[in-house]
């Protein structure tokens, strides 16, 4: 390993503990309260930084946190409504379906308006990420353990497929996967990824004698890496390396959670859809 790469390493684990350590114990204890408060607050620092790589003005960023505050109202209101789940989760779905069809087939220039200065778009993402999680959070138990463990896993899945994908890509990446959008990402680093996640899935098979575990965790792995390459694209349009600052060795919020967005979306989707 060089220095470099050494440095960037143990930055990014830092931050990295740090975060895991306090989502961990957030969903452990289970309190929804708090836990709708911490999205809506990344939400609203994720629209703060789409505002700046715009560079909108002052009236711009204030529309976008009126749209956070409705966003929090609606929340509170209508998490628990079925319809208003159902038409987020499936809506959100297809796209990242349909995105990832034009990704991987290098049709992505074909999607010109899929950009940050599109902002509706990534207000619309966060907003069936929130949701999504929210909902899941009031249902009834659906497995043997609390829907928060739950989710904790799926934010688990999407955390190891980002590490390991890094962590694979950065020793024995050879390959460019999509060099245009990233040329830094490997084939080697995306089935380093895929791998971690199989791993976990057959650990839960083992453990609860249930196959979907392997169904989700690998389909949500996947979405992962889509869900990376989305904000890479966006990314690489603007002509920017990171969409902020705040988190060390990791860049801005959109940075940390780019892939989750994608990830939890379609894997509580897939849960929805198997059980």
């Amino acid at each position: 390993m060089d220095k470099d790469y050494k440095n960037n390493f143990l930055k990014r684990s830092f931050t990295a503990s740090f975060l895991a350590i306090g989502i961990v114990t957030l969903f452990i204890l289970d309190i929804s309260a708090i836990i709708e408060i911490l999205l809506i607050f990344l939400a609203i620092i994720a629209m703060r930084e789409v505002a700046e790589i715009n560079k909108i003005s002052c009236r711009g960023i204030k529309t976008s946190y009126i749209w956070l505050i409705v966003l929090s109202l609606f929340l509170f209101y209508f998490v628990n409504s079925n319809i208003i789940f159902g038409i987020y989760i499936h809506l959100s779905s297809l796209f990242w379906l349909i995105f990832s069809i034009f990704l991987f087939s290098n049709n992505f220039q074909k999607l010109k308006f899929i950009s940050f200065q599109n902002s509706l778009l990534i207000q619309f993402l966060l907003t069936s990420f929130i949701i999504s999680i929210l909902f899941v959070l009031m249902l009834p138990q659906i497995f043997e353990f609390k829907n928060s463990i739950f989710i904790l896993l799926l934010i688990t899945v999407s955390a190891l497929t980002d590490t390991f994908a890094y962590i694979g890509g950065s020793l024995i990446g050879k390959t460019p996967l999509l060099k245009e959008i990233s040329p830094n990402k490997t084939l080697e680093g995306f089935f380093s990824g895929i791998i971690a996640a199989l791993i976990l899935g057959a650990v839960f098979v083992y453990l609860f004698d249930d196959m979907n575990f392997i169904y989700i965790f690998v389909i949500g792995s996947f979405f992962a890496i889509v869900g990376d390459y989305f904000f890479s694209y966006l990314k690489r349009k603007s002509d920017i390396k990171d969409t902020g600052s705040i988190l060390p060795g990791h860049g801005g919020i959109l940075d940390r959670i780019d892939s989750h967005i994608a990830a939890i979306t379609i894997m509580i989707f897939l849960t929805f859809l198997l059980y």
